[in-house]
């Protein structure tokens, strides 16, 4: 199934914008496996432990859930057998919940090709981040599918992030705009001008939820769909993001939460906790929107 058909039929199933990240330390692996949730296998061994961690956080939080999103660099510190519990992490998720893989791949057409192999035909993520900043030949690699029967892939560009020195790069001006909005003109341009919509497949953009002003502006530009995070740990203001975030239709955003919920001591509430907050914050502030 296209990324946005899952996106959008999970959206009607559960009302929910809340993303999981997925992004297991050491340490609370660790903490995990001395609970009660942790039933220790015949073959215990620390890959195992990440496979059952993440797939209790995933069990207790999946009827709120928009979508999962597992980065990259928490499962390669574990060597092979880290990317290999990944993959069947994905496989094991496989169905009606949405993958995104956070991994910020950015290189020139012939080694981002290999990327994509990696991400949609090995992993079998159904979406990705990327940095754009080596140009469009990035977006046009990153998109292209080599998966029979599927002409695109969908992509999450890098935008205006939460990072303190983000702006740095971020807002330094081309022409009359800030580069994060330059990136966004010709992300859309390029998704409209291939008709990926018309597919199922999107290009959407992750902007940090501390960046209000870069949301509304990115707003006032485009209905694409914003990757948010940062709600929790960075305090991100959620209030603010759905206020300015939102489309018209209530949908649009997707809300990354990593540590809110995994050093929650019940990731259960802590996402329905979410879930009920970003729903009466969608009721405060786009009450034509039917969330019931």
């Amino acid at each position: 199934m296209p990324f946005l058909q899952k996106i959008e039929s999970r959206f009607i199933s559960n009302k929910s914008l809340l993303c999981l990240g997925l992004d297991p330390c050491l340490d609370d692996i660790v903490e995990f496996c001395k609970t009660q949730n942790y039933k220790p296998t015949q073959n215990d061994n620390i890959v195992t432990q990440l496979i059952c961690y993440c797939q209790y956080l995933i069990n207790e939080t999946k009827e709120f859930l928009l979508c999962v999103k597992p980065n990259l660099a928490f499962f390669i510190q574990f060597g092979f057998e880290g990317i290999k519990a990944l993959k069947d992490i994905v496989e094991w998720i496989s169905g009606d919940i949405p993958v995104i893989l956070d991994c910020k791949f950015g290189d020139i057409s012939n080694t981002m090709n290999h990327y994509v192999k990696f991400t949609f035909d090995y992993i079998k993520a159904d979406a990705v981040t990327v940095n754009m900043y080596m140009g469009l030949d990035v977006l046009k690699s990153a998109v292209t599918s080599s998966i029979a029967n599927k002409p695109y892939n969908s992509v999450f560009i890098l935008a205006s992030t939460s990072n303190p020195s983000a702006d740095v790069i971020q807002s330094a001006a081309v022409g009359n705009d800030k580069l994060f909005l330059h990136i966004i003109q010709e992300g859309d341009r390029f998704s409209s001008c291939n008709q990926m919509e018309s597919v199922g497949e999107a290009i959407g953009f992750v902007i940090g939820s501390t960046k209000i002003d870069s949301i509304i502006n990115a707003r006032k530009i485009s209905t694409s769909w914003f990757l948010v995070p940062g709600i929790g740990a960075q305090q991100g203001d959620l209030s603010q993001v759905i206020k300015h975030g939102l489309r018209e239709d209530g949908k649009g955003i997707i809300i990354s939460v990593s540590r809110g919920i995994s050093k929650s001591s019940n990731p259960r509430v802590a996402a329905k906790t979410l879930v009920e907050e970003m729903q009466a914050l969608i009721r405060q502030h786009h009450s034509h929107v039917n969330i019931c």
